[in-house]
């Protein structure tokens, strides 16, 4: 949502100054692709939301998920194949969870603030 603000008020400037563009280094577009060229992403794609902040917690917290089932199965005679593989289950649906939380928290914050000023436009004719 800041990263939309700033690229605004940068728009904003090379709207009413636009000799001011040689002095700007990052982007004026306000959709995603804008945002993250900003941020140093140069190839978006499906797996950009593993390398966000949220992205990085949910992992960390989908490893210690993981240990934790590992951990109460191992309280069962169960040989060590099936610890590991209850472990990497709980490791990932947690995993695909934090991800489906994270892309739905995106979604509705672009239907709320929708992208006045995107990369690219479509034409129309």
């Amino acid at each position: 949502m800041y990263a939309r603000g700033i690229n605004r008020l940068r728009h904003f400037y090379l709207q009413h100054a636009p000799e001011l563009a040689p002095d700007f280094i990052q982007t004026d577009h306000d959709d995603l692709a804008g945002m993250l060229v900003n941020a140093g992403v140069v190839r978006q794609g499906s797996q950009q939301a593993w390398f966000t902040t949220a992205g990085a917690i949910g992992v960390i917290t989908s490893v210690l998920i993981g240990w934790c089932a590992a951990g109460v199965l191992a309280v069962l005679p169960l040989p060590p194949w099936l610890l590991i593989a209850g472990g990497g289950l709980a490791f990932g649906l947690a995993a695909l969870s934090f991800l489906s939380v994270q892309r739905r928290a995106w979604r509705e914050q672009e239907s709320r603030l929708p992208a006045q000023f995107p990369t690219f436009t479509r034409n129309t004719k």
